[in-house]
C-alpha cells in the first residue's frame, strides 16, 4: 500500500469557529428535578451564612422592669409592716389586754406645744400633760407620779381608765400609760389594719417593678397584666381586702362599744 503525500499546491484550510448563539432563540427551562452528574461541581451560588433564629418573644415588662421600682415596693413593705406593728401594738394596750389595766385619778393637767414640719410648712400640734395617781384593777399596783400623755385635757379629780404599758423611756417619769377605752384601741387597730393597703401596694411594686412617679418604665397596665401569671395579683388582693375591711370594723367597734 503506497504511503499517502500531502499535496504541496492545497492551501489549508481555516480553522471552524463555533456558531454564535442567537439571542432571539428562546432556551428550556431548567428541570429542577434533574441531578447533576457524579462528581459535578455544585450548581448554583455558593451557600451564605446562614440566617439566625428569630429572638423568642418577650414577656410584657419582662426587659423593662427596673430595679429602682423592686427597691420602692420592698421599702414599702417595710416601713408600713413596722408601723403597722406600731399601731398594733399600741392597740393592744388601748384594748387592756396587755399591760396593767387600772384607773388615773387626775390632779392637774398642763399644756404643751410641740411643734414639727409637714410638706414643706411648720405647724403647732398642743397635747396635754396629766398628772395623778394610778391605781391597778387588782389594787396591787400604784403610782403616785403617774403622768398621761393626751391630747385630751380632763379636769382634776377626773378619774380615767387606762393601761400602764411599762416602763418609761423618758427620765421625768417611772412609767408610761395610754387611754384604755373602745374609741383609742379601735383608732390604733384601724390604723394597724389600713397599713396593710400599703403592704399591699408594696407587694404589687416589688413583684412586677412599678411604682408611681414618671421615673418608672413599665406602665400600670403592663405590670397588672404581669401580676396574673403567678401569685401576686391574689396576694395583692387578699391582703389589701383584709386591711380594708379590718380598718372598717374597727372603726365602727371603736364608735359603737
Amino acid at each position: 500500500m503506497a504511503n499517502y503525500q500531502p499535496n504541496p499546491y492545497q492551501q489549508p484550510q481555516p480553522p471552524q469557529q463555533p456558531p454564535y448563539p442567537n439571542p432571539y432563540q428562546q432556551q428550556p427551562p431548567p428541570n429542577p428535578y434533574q441531578q447533576p452528574p457524579w462528581g459535578a461541581p455544585p450548581q448554583g451560588p455558593p451557600p451564605g451564612p446562614q440566617a439566625p433564629y428569630p429572638a423568642a418573644p418577650q414577656q410584657p415588662g419582662g426587659s423593662k422592669v427596673p430595679v429602682l421600682g423592686r427597691l420602692i415596693g420592698a421599702g414599702i413593705i417595710v416601713v408600713a409592716l413596722l408601723f403597722s406593728s406600731f399601731f398594733g401594738w399600741e392597740g393592744l394596750y388601748a384594748a387592756g389586754v396587755r399591760g396593767v389595766h387600772g384607773e388615773l385619778k387626775v390632779d392637774k393637767c398642763t399644756v404643751k406645744y410641740e411643734r414639727y414640719r409637714t410638706h414643706g410648712h411648720y405647724r403647732t400640734r398642743r397635747s396635754y400633760d396629766c398628772y395623778g395617781t394610778f391605781t391597778s384593777d387588782d389594787g396591787k399596783t400604784k403610782d403616785i407620779n403617774a403622768v398621761l400623755d393626751t391630747e385630751l385635757r380632763y379636769d382634776a379629780d377626773e378619774t380615767v381608765s387606762v393601761t400602764q404599758s411599762g416602763e418609761a423611756v423618758s427620765t421625768s417619769r417611772d412609767y408610761d400609760y395610754v387611754v384604755s377605752d373602745a374609741k383609742h384601741a379601735g383608732f390604733n387597730f384601724a390604723g394597724s389594719f389600713a397599713l396593710l393597703i400599703a403592704v399591699a401596694l408594696g407587694v404589687f411594686c416589688a413583684a412586677t417593678g412599678y411604682f408611681p412617679g414618671r421615673r418608672c418604665k413599665v406602665s400600670y397596665s403592663e405590670a397588672w397584666r404581669a401580676s396574673a401569671r403567678g401569685a401576686t395579683r391574689p396576694a395583692v388582693i387578699v391582703i389589701g381586702a383584709i386591711g380594708a375591711v379590718g380598718a372598717l370594723v374597727s372603726l365602727l367597734l371603736g364608735y359603737m362599744l
